[in-house]
This record gives structure tokens, sequence and C-alpha cells, in this order.
């Protein structure tokens, strides 16, 4: 989410850019953090189990659910983290918190799961996603910032992308190289979702150093 808002604002006010895509196309806004946000639903319910997140994590699906909550997932949790029972929100902050904990990098990281299940992060954390979410985020239309792309053409700009993120796939990362082909194109090959994956930082790291000497 963090990226999305990155690039919106590089659209009003154009500067340096360096977008790590592995961090929220919204889980639909359609091309990294956008392509989280435009299918979300897609992505993490089960409707798409023949390329959604469920097939590589399906130990992480949330128990509580009804079989009709199977088919959108995503308004089961917005009900649930809205819900004025503290227990049932804490309950299913913390299965979207774990589950994103557990599905963000290319191996298990035990003590970043723990740190996700947190009750005050995880309550946190999930609701502002699922608020972004079901809202899709604060674009009309949809792939606004994919459309106006124009604007920031021209500033120097590096796209991150890990090759094995579940999260935020890298055909979102793809989408964006291609209406914008200026920006270098870079896919990490051992890394999942997260910025903390060692190849991820050093690649955002490079493109930092670089940047300061312009």
């Amino acid at each position: 989410m963090r990226k999305i808002a990155g690039i919106d604002y590089s659209l009003t006010s154009p500067a340096i850019c360096i977008w790590k895509s592995t961090n929220d196309r919204l889980f639909d806004f359609d091309s990294c953090d956008l392509y989280y946000l435009e299918n979300s639903q897609r992505w993490k319910s089960t409707t798409a189990t023949s390329h959604g997140i469920l097939n590589l994590h399906p130990e992480e699906y949330p128990k509580w659910n009804t079989e009709e909550e199977r088919h959108d997932l995503l308004s089961a949790f917005y009900k649930r983290l809205t819900s004025d029972d503290a227990k049932e929100r804490l309950e299913a902050a913390r299965a979207w918190a774990i589950w994103e904990g557990s599905t963000s990098k290319l191996y298990s990281d035990p003590s970043l799961i723990e740190r996700f299940g947190e009750d005050e992060f995880a309550e946190a954390f999930a609701r502002i996603e699922c608020h972004y979410f079901i809202n899709g985020g604060w674009f009309s239309p949809e792939d606004q910032l994919l459309q106006n792309i124009d604007i920031i053409r021209e500033i120097p700009a590096v796209i991150v992308q890990g090759r094995y993120d579940v999260v935020c796939p890298v055909v979102s990362a793809w989408d964006l190289h291609k209406a914008w082909p200026e920006a270098e194109f870079c896919i990490i090959q051992d890394a999942g979702h997260s910025m903390t994956e060692p190849g991820i930082r050093s690649k955002l790291l490079d493109s930092t150093d670089t940047f300061a000497e312009l």
C-alpha cells in the first residue's frame, strides 16, 4: 500500500521514484500494489484456486468462514474487522495478519509471523488494509495510476519485484513495466513479497545510492 501511495504522490509531485512492487498492488488496485486491490477478491478467495494464493498456503485459510463466505472472503473479513465484538475483530485480524506474515517471504520467517500475530499490530494492520481493499483504494478509475503514467514517465525510476511474491504477483510489476518501459525493471529471482528479503533490500539500497548521485 505504501508503494501505491508513493506512485500516486509522484503523479502530483514528480520526483525520483523507487517502487518495490512486491508490497501491495492492492490483494486489487491491476499493476503491483495495484494488483492487490483490483484483484483482491479473486486472489484471496477460493473462486480462483487455479492461480490463487490458497494453492500455495492452504493451511493458512481462515477456519471461521462459512461456505457462502468462501466466495467473498474480503467481505467476510470486513464484516468481522468492523464488528462491535472485540473478540471477533481480533480473531479476524490475527487470521488476516498471520496469513500475510506467512506468505511474505520466500522462506517462512517464524519471527515475522509472530510479530504479525501480536494483537495490537494485527488489528491495526488488518483493519487498515481491509478498509482500502473493500473501498478499492482511493482511485477512480481503478487503473488511474497506469492511465496517468505519462506524468512521471521521464523521472528516474526503478521497479523492484520478487519473483516468488504470492501477495502481489509478478504480473502486476510486469503490467507497470509495459506501461512504463523507461523505468528500470528488476526481478529479484530468490525473493518473495517482503522488502526485507536480502535481494530486494540490496537492490533498493543500491538504487537509493545511485539516485543520490544524480
